[in-house]
Formats: structure tokens, sequence, C-alpha cells
């Protein structure tokens, strides 16, 4: 038995050698979006309305951390949030973000696969567009975190950010 571990750990270190950079980029990626929207849900918002508004934050921050560490087309290479919109082009119009339900409800299931993949670009992109400014998003978390996270809804953090900017998100 712990000769085929051993057999299976190596086989697994071979394959790993042998990831295409593509897929360590994603993998890269999915790490700091899943880590970001953890640390939202656990610290700031947990209401059911929440999903849209945490997916395009996971994705910002995450490629917002990459360009730091690595350059603003580097960090393109791992997220392009405008190639992603142009790729979902076609589905906008089936994109509801509004009432994107959360992976935690079962309703989540109906959700076409196709049509949620265009909902975290389009998610992203409004997130993008919002909180381009630097320190925008900090102020408007720390804010809105206030109320603490198990009252915090959608609509207060789009009230926030209203208040913070004068412009709707």
């Amino acid at each position: 038995m712990l000769a085929r571990i051993a057999g299976l750990r190596e086989q697994l270190a071979q394959l790993a050698s042998f990831q295409s950079a593509e897929l360590q980029r994603l993998a890269v990626m999915n790490v700091l979006h899943e880590t970001v929207e953890a640390t939202l849900v656990d610290q700031f918002i947990r209401s059911p309305d929440r999903r849209w508004f945490c997916e395009g934050v996971a994705n910002f921050v995450a490629f917002k951390t990459l360009e730091v560490l690595l350059g603003t087309e580097v960090a393109k290479s791992y997220y392009d949030v405008d190639a992603e919109v142009a790729k979902y082009a076609a589905l906008k119009g089936k994109v509801d973000l509004e009432h994107w339900p959360v992976v935690e409800d079962p309703r989540s299931k109906e959700v076409p696969a196709d049509v949620n993949l265009a909902s975290y670009a389009f998610a992203t992109k409004r997130v993008f567009e919002g909180f381009a400014e630097e320190g925008r998003l900090a102020k408007v978390l720390t804010e809105g975190a206030k109320a603490g996270r198990d009252k915090v809804t959608i609509h207060s953090v789009l009230v926030v950010y209203e208040k913070e900017t004068g412009r709707k998100l």
C-alpha cells in the first residue's frame, strides 16, 4: 500500500510539472478569488443577495493583487475582465446579477452554466468600473462594516457606495 501511495505521489509530481502556464494562472486566480470571497462572507456580508458583489470583488481584488506583484500586462494574462465580458456578450440579456442566487441556495443549480460564467464576467466588470478609484473599495467596506456582517445587505452596500461617490453602482 505504501509503495502504491509513493507511486501516486510521484505521478502527481510529474503531472504537476507538466501543467500548462494557463492552468497555473487559473489555479492562482482561483486561490486568490476564493480567499477574498470567503473573507468577505466571513467578515463583511452574509445576506443571500450578496453573490454578484462578492464574486466581482473577489476577481477585482485578485487582479489588483497580481497587478501590484506582476504588473498590469502580466496580471491581464491571469484575468482580463474586458476579454471575459466580450466572450459572454451574447448572454448579457440572460444575466440578472441582482437575482443571482448564492451557491448555497438550491436555486443556484437552476442557473445554466454559461449564464453563470457570464454572470461572473459582468459582476466583475461592474466592480472594476465602480471601484477603479484607488481606495474606494476599502472606504465602502470600512463604512459598510459598521453595521455588522449579519446586517449588511447588498442594499446597504449600494447606499454606502452612493454616499461615498454620489453615483449608483
